[in-house]
């Protein structure tokens, strides 16, 4: 190989290094920035639920057990870590932080539509013994 030939061979490489480098800048700025979906929501945080019209529904020792199950379920799934958690008759607090991977709405969302489901069933088949 000539001397002209390597000299050729060094600015292609150079030309190329460049040009890559100009392309991962290019991407850099027009790539989304990768964000943490659930970075904003893995603090910890306070519930509250309410029952419609403040009706006294959670009085109930079953429907208490229905609810501490279905918070039960939730940390053994490994969506929630829950620090604290009160039940008074017409709502209830909790203090939760969401594991990695699980959306805050989601398990909400989950939460509140299994044990609202649980206690309309109860309720039915207690009212229905009457």
């Amino acid at each position: 190989m000539g001397r002209y030939e390597s000299e050729g061979n060094k600015e292609q490489e150079t030309r190329n290094k460049k040009q890559g480098t100009r392309n991962q800048q290019q991407e850099t700025r027009h790539k989304k920035p990768e964000t943490n979906m659930n970075a904003s929501e893995n603090y910890i945080q306070f519930f509250t639920a309410t029952v419609l019209e403040w009706r006294h529904l959670l009085k109930d020792d079953v429907i208490k057990e229905i609810i501490t199950g279905s918070l039960r379920f939730l940390v053994e799934k490994k969506r929630v870590t829950i620090y604290s958690f009160v039940i008074m008759p017409n709502h209830l607090h909790i203090i939760w932080q969401m594991q990695s991977g699980h959306k805050r709405s989601d398990v909400q969302r989950d939460f509140l539509k299994f044990t609202s489901q649980q206690i309309k069933f109860y309720l039915q088949k207690k009212t229905s013994k009457f």
